[in-house]
């Protein structure tokens, strides 16, 4: 969660099962990139525990991700958001 000058704060919890667990704090950070950096590394810990292939995995990961919010605005194909007159993807 962004909690301002550019610092953000990592929490972790659950609901596993019926109870749901109240978040803890992870971490903070001081850049949306480095938040990215974390949450994959907390995410893939499940994985692997090991940190060096932990780091590869998680970099080939980053490197393959594409923000859909700005593929809206500069969409991968032409006509990748455009909708036919009948309203099914074109």
């Amino acid at each position: 969660m962004a909690v301002g000058e550019g610092r953000w704060e990592m929490y972790v919890g659950g609901a596993a099962g019926a109870h749901v667990r109240r978040g803890d704090l992870l971490c903070t950070v001081e850049d949306p990139d480095a938040a990215m950096l974390m949450t994959g590394r907390f995410i893939q810990h499940y994985r692997d525990d090991d940190r060096e292939r932990l780091d590869i995995a998680l970099e080939r990961s980053l490197a393959a991700y594409r923000d859909p919010w700005l593929e809206g605005r500069e969409p991968v194909v032409a006509h990748q958001f455009q909708t036919t007159i009948d309203g099914r993807p074109g």
